[in-house]
């Protein structure tokens, strides 16, 4: 779902509904920002700027989070826009 919000954007931010992630998913989320599991899912979404800036703050502060997506997934992120050679 995040590189999918990156890839329609074609740069870290906007958010991404919580609806299709599981339990245990939304508990990491929600731990990694600072947050209980239930602030979050009251909020229904995470902010990818807000992940990312969270992110800063780790021992992976020398990544982005687009980096740390493509090495997870195992293959390049690109935007639409780039896909599409514009």
């Amino acid at each position: 779902m995040f590189r999918d919000k990156f890839r329609s954007l074609g740069r870290v931010g906007g958010f991404v509904s919580l609806k299709g992630f599981k339990e245990a998913e939304v508990e990491s989320i929600a731990g990694f920002l600072g947050l209980s599991a239930v602030e979050l899912i009251d909020k229904g979404r995470v902010g990818l700027g807000q992940f990312e800036r969270e992110l800063a703050k780790t021992g992976f502060s020398d990544l982005t989070l687009v980096e740390i997506l493509e090495e997870i997934l195992e293959e390049p992120i690109l935007s639409k826009k780039q896909e599409n050679g514009e």
